[in-house]
């Protein structure tokens, strides 16, 4: 993160100080950076306390505060600590990285998606990484909290950032696009999930479409074609879209798809072949939206094609791991009905000894 003062940060939440009033020396502060883990906060670092389920960050804001040697954003006045004031400490958060990110003028990118988001997101950043400067999250940071911690990662020399962005509810999406103002997004499918809270499918791709709205005439997304809600989608935007699929007939079209060697192959209709070191012809179309975004910013298929053949899966997602003459799978990181049935098939095909 580049340095911020206190005022700035002041401004950008709506916060006031809570302990000193105005003081001049205080606004001038320069901040280097956000936590909001006591036990890991560095020298300098500004603390959001924010409360979570099982724990309360304001109980943790004066150590903190010791820690760091400056201030605490609060949601409730404490005595003895150093804070500024503000209605709500996660909200205060998305909007400090709002104006972090128009501070800096940089493009983002963001990434949606029942299934495929993180490898998705990792995919993007190779293949842009051919061409640009590029922050990303890290593992999973993707909620009202991760992302724009994100998102206050970045510094004078990125030059795009490729966020992904998970929900359990309606108005989480929007809320992210508000904060990173993404120039692009991608969906790559709506099936099932997070049915306690959206309901039924008909909710999860209200929830997802959500970035779909905020993309305007100026902005561009790629989506799944192969999705029939995604391709119902595309009918109704107001961006500029770029399809791909397998299936079905879209300008990023695989063909020859063929598993190997713990990889998979595959040859783009318009030419080029390609090599991915992860099983499923799932991750066909996980690249496939890589290689529509990288298209998007002047990435070539080949360039793109070089790039994804470096791809290191992110921990637990299709972990091959060998073990006493057998071989374990690991993609426990996290499931749905749709994801169980793609690593079934995975392992279906890897034929017993």
């Amino acid at each position: 993160m580049e340095p911020l003062t206190v005022d700035f940060i002041a401004q950008a939440v709506n916060g006031t100080l809570g302990t000193g009033g105005n003081d001049s020396q205080t606004l001038k502060m320069l901040i280097k950076g956000v936590s909001t883990d006591s036990r890991s906060i560095e020298k300098d670092q500004l603390f959001f306390a924010i409360k979570g389920d099982r724990f309360d960050g304001h109980d943790f804001a004066e150590e903190a505060v010791s820690r760091s040697g400056t201030l605490a954003v609060v949601g409730k006045p404490l005595e003895r600590v150093s804070a500024l004031l503000v209605k709500d400490t996660v909200d205060a958060l998305g909007d400090l990285a709002r104006a972090y990110r128009g501070k800096l003028g940089k493009r983002t990118i963001a990434i949606t998606g029942t299934n495929g988001k993180t490898t998705t997101k990792e995919m993007c950043a190779l293949v842009l990484g051919v061409k640009y400067q590029v922050r990303k999250n890290r593992g999973n940071l993707n909620n009202l909290i991760g992302l724009p911690l994100s998102v206050l990662e970045m510094d004078g020399e990125d030059e795009l950032g490729v966020f992904e962005m998970g929900m359990s509810a309606q108005g989480e999406i929007e809320k992210m696009c508000h904060i990173s103002e993404p120039v692009l997004g991608v969906i790559t499918n709506v099936s099932a999930c997070h049915l306690e809270s959206l309901g039924d499918m008909e909710g999860v791709a209200r929830a997802k479409r959500e970035l779909l709205d905020y993309l305007d005439e100026d902005k561009k997304v790629v989506l799944n074609f192969d999705d029939p809600t995604l391709r119902e989608m595309a009918k109704e935007t107001r961006a500029s879209v770029i399809g791909f699929g397998v299936e079905c007939d879209a300008p990023i079209r695989a063909r020859s798809v063929c598993e190997e060697n713990w990889g998979i192959r595959f040859t783009l209709e318009s030419g080029g072949d390609f090599k991915i070191p992860i099983p499923g012809t799932f991750n066909v179309y996980n690249a496939l939206a890589a290689i529509g975004v990288g298209m998007a910013f002047g990435v070539s298929t080949q360039e793109a094609g070089e790039a994804l053949s470096q791809l290191v899966p992110e921990k637990r997602r299709m972990g091959r791991i060998p073990l006493d003459g057998a071989i374990l799978v690991d993609d426990s990181y996290n499931a749905n009905p749709a994801s169980v049935v793609c690593a079934l098939q995975v392992l279906s095909k890897m034929g017993a000894k």
